[in-house]
């Protein structure tokens, strides 16, 4: 979504450091440690240690390396390949993990043809995630280490986007409430039900080898609640594939008929966007906010 590093929760990193660190984590010789292109929250680095591929993610909380894991631990299948985390600890003021390496490259990093060639493959991990087993745990939305939702319904979680708002110099007045209002509206359509959310559906959690999806990865943003909400997640971000279109025909062919999908896809559209608004707020990266804000508009439009 954005370069700017300078955000608060974005690790500060002497990657001189790095080197050593590993090699006193492993006991051993490190081979071959390349950086990675970072997330909004996280550093990257790839290495290998006895012919095996790792991954080295540093961020300042460990929040979402438990994430991570629990997903392995608990909903890896063959259709949902989620790296092995190794290693979750403390590495001076921040925090890192060590997780298998997924064979291939990120979605991001085909040609815009590729992509559109691999809505498929996508739908595929939608609906592998939309089928995990999450009947040992409870709760709606973002949720712990533990696999519990910190609310007590699907609502809950998306009205309590408004609790979160804070007023600041970016908002236009009353642009927040006028949005809000709009989802508001139509929380009703939205069923209580509970399954597994990434929440981060993007091309740049897909790996991809060999024509198959080998990996997704970065779960942070996971919660429990309508699994629509990934698919209204990837039409926000991605123009060039037509996710809101072929999902409910693909859902169909599996069985599932999502009943009054234009609202629950605007919902939660609009709900994810104040979320992103409030996220680049709080963080004061007005080039954040200003290319989101145009997008929800854009949307905003068009229902």
């Amino acid at each position: 979504m954005n370069d700017d590093k300078s955000m608060p929760n974005f690790p500060i990193l002497d990657d001189g450091s790095v080197p050593g660190f590993l090699k006193d984590l492993f006991k051993t010789r490190i081979v071959g440690l390349k950086k990675l292109k970072s997330s909004e929250q996280s550093i990257a680095f790839k290495f290998k240690v006895n012919r095996r591929n790792y991954i080295l993610r540093i961020a300042s909380t460990d929040q979402g390396f438990f994430k991570d894991q629990f997903v392995r631990n608990n909903y890896f299948s063959k259709e949902l390949p989620v790296p092995k985390t190794y290693y979750i600890g403390k590495m001076g003021q921040n925090y890192y993990s060590v997780t298998s390496a997924c064979p291939g490259k990120l979605l991001d990093d085909f040609s815009d043809n590729y992509l559109i060639k691999s809505v498929s493959k996508v739908l595929d991990v939608c609906h592998a995630i939309y089928s995990a087993d999450v009947s040992k745990t409870t709760g709606f939305g973002d949720w712990d280490q533990l696999g519990n939702g910190r609310y007590v319904s699907w609502s809950d979680f998306l009205l309590s986007v408004k609790d979160r708002y804070r007023e600041g110099s970016y908002w236009p007045e009353g642009y927040f409430m006028s949005v809000y209002g709009a989802m508001e509206r139509r929380v009703k359509y939205c069923p209580n039900i509970r399954k597994l959310i990434h929440g981060d559906l993007g091309s740049n959690n897909i790996l991809v080898n060999r024509g198959k999806v080998s990996g997704v990865i970065d779960w942070s943003d996971s919660k429990y609640g309508d699994f629509v909400y990934d698919v209204a997640y990837l039409g926000f971000w991605v123009d060039v594939m037509p996710y809101r279109k072929v999902f409910p025909h693909y859902f169909k062919s599996k069985d599932v008929v999502i009943v009054n999908y234009k609202e629950r896809f605007d919902c939660y559209t609009l709900n994810l966007a104040l979320s992103i608004l409030i996220y680049y707020s709080d963080s004061k990266d007005l080039n954040g906010f200003t290319y989101v804000k145009s997008r929800l508009d854009k949307f905003v439009k068009a229902i």
